[in-house]
């Protein structure tokens, strides 16, 4: 019951928040008595808030009777329903707010205005082409900094792109510029394989040195050895063995021997708020840190509405980085960002915290059930919250240790053709038992996924990956029956 509590109240905030974006809009809509498309508009908007105040009543109606006993399948399904309403209420707010504007808004004129609700506020080769900039980007990631990132101190920001590896370009783009990467390039060998695919295009002409992250002696003797311009990891990796290097003790070694200036990269995609970065580095350091994350993941609480990332930076000399993304053309759509919920680093935290108590509790009972019945082809479970992973000793220190795991196969059975019938066979025994689990990529959801991860690249190796979501306890203990029931015919 009290997971369902949270649920609901989790619901109620986003809600809320995107009620509020409806509000602002309609307040804005008030200097504009003469435009053509005024009425429809205020009709529309009308219309839509109507929609979402029911929707809230109805939420909260059931986050009251969620503090009871009840029936928690009925509680689960019309969470569902209600999650399913609200997704398809959101692409309607992006589309309202910025109906009115232009992509390219004028910053003056004669007799009409193309500039909608933002006229006044457009200024000449600042920000009068959206795919540079736009003034609808500006509030998320101010809120972004403030609520997600921990001890920034200017000069420190962040610029909103269309994707996680739009951000990755962006940040490729910036240090592409002559001068800046003359020396090594030095990367985890289990980063996410597009990533590695990026760089070693890129800076093909550099020496590209892969490390083992999770083996920090060697990784702190090589930066002493090499001296690299730029380093790369993924705070959490997306591999085969989610590879977790020490990113706290690597960056503070590097932030206090580092003579030249010298790139940090991090993909926090995986880990979010759980790492905190600026508390390790000292403000007179050579270090110039990037950061990046994908926003289709945790950020929008399961939702998964439009795609979206962020790359932040601590540090001179970025001043190019807006201009990185204005050349590469990553920015994020105006109507974009108004899908994005409003950053709350609580609510945040405790959806985390949730992903990680589940993922926990179904990698370590799935490896347990393993290693009493001894099945054909499955070998074990990955998981960086398990003891046995080789991170655990620091991964076991950080609030959140991922969402997924790894189901790993003895070799004669590592084939694609077997992981893909195991896939099936998850969601056929799935639908048998009426439990829900997709198939299908990506991570961060509130119902659990099952995937053939990297099938198609030459830069990673396949792997089953089981994207664990917010499942109730009496949830995960179905999915777990599902998972051993394939694992043990399988």
């Amino acid at each position: 019951m009290t997971d369902t509590h949270d649920d609901f109240e989790e619901l109620l905030f986003l809600c809320r928040g995107y009620q509020k974006s409806l509000k602002d809009f309609r307040k804005s809509l008030d200097p504009l008595k003469s435009h053509p498309s005024l009425a429809f508009i205020k009709d529309e908007t009308d219309r839509l808030a109507r929609l979402f105040t029911d929707l809230e009543q109805d939420i909260t109606r059931i986050c009251r009777r969620s503090k009871r006993a009840g029936d928690i399948q009925k509680m689960t399904d019309q969470k569902w329903q209600y999650m399913t309403l609200l997704r398809s209420y959101i692409p309607l707010i992006g589309a309202l707010i910025t109906s009115l504007d232009w992509q390219s808004p004028s910053f003056t004129h004669s007799l009409h205005s193309q500039a909608g609700i933002q006229e006044g506020k457009i200024i000449a080769n600042l920000n009068d082409y959206k795919r540079d900039q736009h003034l609808n980007e500006r509030d998320y990631q101010e809120r972004f900094m403030k609520e997600y990132v921990d001890g920034f101190k200017f000069p420190a920001g962040a610029y909103l792109t269309s994707s996680g590896m739009a951000a990755l370009t962006t940040i490729i783009t910036y240090l592409s510029a002559p001068g800046r990467i003359k020396g090594p390039v030095m990367i985890g060998e289990s980063i996410y394989f597009e990533n590695a695919e990026l760089i070693e295009t890129f800076f093909k002409d550099q020496k590209i040195i892969k490390v083992d992250e999770m083996d920090t002696k060697k990784v702190l003797a090589t930066y002493d050895k090499m001296r690299p311009d730029l380093i790369l990891f993924d705070s959490l990796c997306n591999s085969p063995s989610i590879a977790v290097p020490d990113v706290l003790t690597i960056l503070k070694h590097v932030s206090e021997n580092a003579k030249n200036n010298t790139f940090f990269v991090i993909d926090n995609s995986t880990l979010s708020v759980a790492l905190q970065p600026l508390k390790t580095m000292s403000l007179k350091t050579k270090i110039k840190l990037l950061v990046f994350e994908s926003l289709n993941k945790y950020h929008q609480f399961g939702l998964d509405r439009v795609t979206a990332g962020i790359v932040w930076y601590r540090g001179s000399g970025f001043e190019d980085l807006y201009y990185a993304r204005d050349h590469a053309g990553t920015n994020i759509p105006d109507s974009s960002v108004y899908a994005l919920p409003i950053p709350n680093r609580n609510l945040l935290q405790k959806r985390l915290l949730r992903h990680n108590r589940n993922a926990h509790l179904l990698a370590q009972t799935l490896q347990e059930y393993i290693k009493t019945t001894s099945p054909q082809k499955v070998a074990d479970i990955i998981y960086p919250g398990l003891p046995n992973h080789p991170s655990y000793s620091w991964s076991s220190k950080y609030s959140f240790q991922g969402s997924y795991f790894v189901i790993s196969f003895k070799k004669p059975y590592q084939k694609i053709s077997v992981y893909q019938r195991f896939v099936g066979e998850v969601i056929k025994n799935a639908k048998k038992k009426k439990v829900s689990i997709n198939g299908g990529t990506s991570f961060g959801f509130n119902t659990t996924r099952v995937y053939l991860t990297a099938k198609n690249t030459d830069f990673g190796m396949p792997f089953i990956r089981v994207s664990v979501g917010t499942e109730n306890i009496s949830d995960l203990r179905k999915l777990q029956d599902v998972f051993e029931t394939v694992i043990k015919s399988y």
